[in-house]
């Protein structure tokens, strides 16, 4: 055997070998960015082509002839055809379990993150409830004892009334959430929602020493639930109205822009820290786990805000602002245009406050100036 022979052959064999797999392996490096399935399926495929490419070089090398060279490549030819298809299947089928086992260990992950906030709300509402029991059955004990304070009628009524707004608030999430849940909808001017919603928490905002105040356009309607849309303003005022210091202000504003209708619950709560944000709307959470008797509800109003929204096809989303937070609710415009009255038509940049005067009319213009900071 003529080693020199041998040795070109081998030298040949090894540099096209290495030249079509480096080209190769390179693709594969690049697909697996873009596309890692067909960079699973194409890495056979180069193995085999670069090994059919060191083979045709070495026959050529070892001069051998015409006919033996044609027949050595119809050789690798078919070979490869059919190593190539093995190939292919064999990546199909590694990239289809690696994307199931993927998909499995998401799978996972989510269940795994449910089961954990199913147990924290679990823990957060045992707690809720036994809270209130443990002061019914005090006030019970005190009571057989004769020793019952003089307002125990009223300190069980404020119990009662504790425990009914939880029970209330489960239930209201559960049918929000019910695949069978249908909203009663119809036409409504979001400017007269917010200003009933307004006027039924002004009184909390007094007892507070919270300014509240509701402004907006006039005329901009919504295929909304009314009860439903109302009861997500509300949570979002009394969630403004828990967190926001005595003496600041709470704002409730209404705006279209392009085809949406906007709600805007401005407070000054102090912001949210970054870490918090993403989970204000969890069921339960409170942005503490330290559970603060007697603050009323389960922590469900801003999952109830939520459920409501997303029900009505709209988005509710959070943000911090100077000195506090804002959560705005977006919601698509009804088909038909508003229904203004002669009474009501404004500039289309004017504002109003959102109180009712005497003819029942929107009267007060916004005052645009800057609030002062109190």
């Amino acid at each position: 055997m003529d080693v020199g022979l041998s040795t070109g052959a081998l030298v040949a064999a090894a540099g096209a070998t290495a030249a079509v797999g480096g080209a190769g392996l390179a693709v594969v490096f690049r697909l697996s960015r873009s596309s890692p399935t067909w960079a699973v399926r194409l890495a056979p495929i180069t193995a085999v082509i670069a090994v059919a490419a060191g083979v045709t070089a070495a026959s050529i090398a070892m001069l051998l002839d015409s006919e033996q060279v044609l027949l050595m490549v119809l050789v690798l030819a078919v070979s490869t055809s059919i190593a190539v298809i093995f190939g292919v299947v064999g990546g199909r089928r590694v990239a289809d379990l690696q994307r199931r086992a993927a998909d499995h260990e998401a799978a996972l992950q989510r269940d795994r993150e449910i089961e954990e906030r199913r147990r924290e709300l679990i823990s957060w509402l045992s707690h809720d409830l036994r809270t209130p029991l443990a002061r019914m059955r005090a006030l019970t004990e005190a009571h057989e004892d004769g020793l019952a304070p003089a307002d125990y009628s009223t300190r069980m009524m404020r119990e009662v009334d504790g425990l009914t707004v939880i029970v209330e608030d489960i239930a209201t999430l559960s049918r929000l959430r019910s695949p069978t849940s249908k909203l009663n909808r119809q036409i409504t001017d979001l400017s007269d929602l917010v200003s009933d919603t307004v006027s039924s928490s002004q009184p909390v905002a007094d007892q507070l020493g919270i300014h509240l105040e509701a402004l907006g356009h006039s005329g901009i309607d919504v295929q909304a639930d009314p009860g439903e849309l109302g009861r997500a303003v509300s949570n979002l005022i009394a969630n403004a109205l828990r967190h926001t210091r005595p003496e600041g202000f709470v704002s409730v504003s209404v705006s279209r822009r392009n085809s949406d209708a906007y709600i805007e619950v401005a407070d000054q709560c102090g912001g949210i820290p970054d870490d918090q944000i993403t989970r204000l709307f969890e069921p339960g959470w409170r942005g503490t786990n330290a559970r603060t008797p007697g603050d009323g509800g389960a922590g469900l109003g801003l999952t109830i805000t939520r459920s409501v929204v997303e029900a009505h096809d709209g988005f509710v989303t959070t943000a911090n602002s100077d000195g506090g937070c804002v959560f705005t609710i977006r919601l698509p415009l009804a088909d038909q245009p508003p229904h203004l009255g002669a009474d009501q038509k404004q500039a289309p940049n004017e504002q109003t406050i959102l109180g009712e005067s005497a003819s029942g009319t929107l009267t007060a213009p916004y005052d645009t100036r800057p609030r002062s900071q109190d």
